[in-house]
């Protein structure tokens, strides 16, 4: 970054990063988590944080466990999970993750306050 090569960096946060353990994968480090998210908000030109929401993964905590994490980003982008090819279909046989989106408008606002801008895709 110090180069001047990247203009911008998105980077997906799947849910709160101490719980990536079992959630999301084995052997994540949080902390690593949290050292990229202080290095792009600190060094990188321009940058946005996002979650794909879906049932399980996270919740109102999660969302509030992030913004604390990510306080002051530019930008935190919510996105709805949408079916496609998923790569661990067994996390979704028992319950359908997408949420409606009077539930992404509540993680929103939820974000709202600790964040410059919120947005919902």
């Amino acid at each position: 970054m110090e180069r001047g090569f990247i203009d911008y960096i998105a980077m997906d946060i799947k849910t709160d990063p101490l719980q990536y353990n079992p959630l999301v994968a084995k052997g994540i480090n949080p902390e690593d988590i949290l050292t990229s998210i202080e290095t792009i908000m600190e060094k990188a030109p321009d940058y946005e944080f996002r979650t794909t929401c879906a049932r399980g993964i996270v919740d109102r905590a999660a969302i509030t466990s992030i913004v604390k994490i990510i306080k002051d980003a530019k930008l935190y982008a919510l996105q709805n999970f949408h079916r496609a090819e998923i790569l661990h279909p067994e996390y979704f046989k028992d319950i359908s993750p997408e949420f409606s989106t009077p539930e992404l408008m509540a993680f929103k606002s939820i974000a709202e306050p600790w964040v410059q801008r919120c947005v919902v895709r």
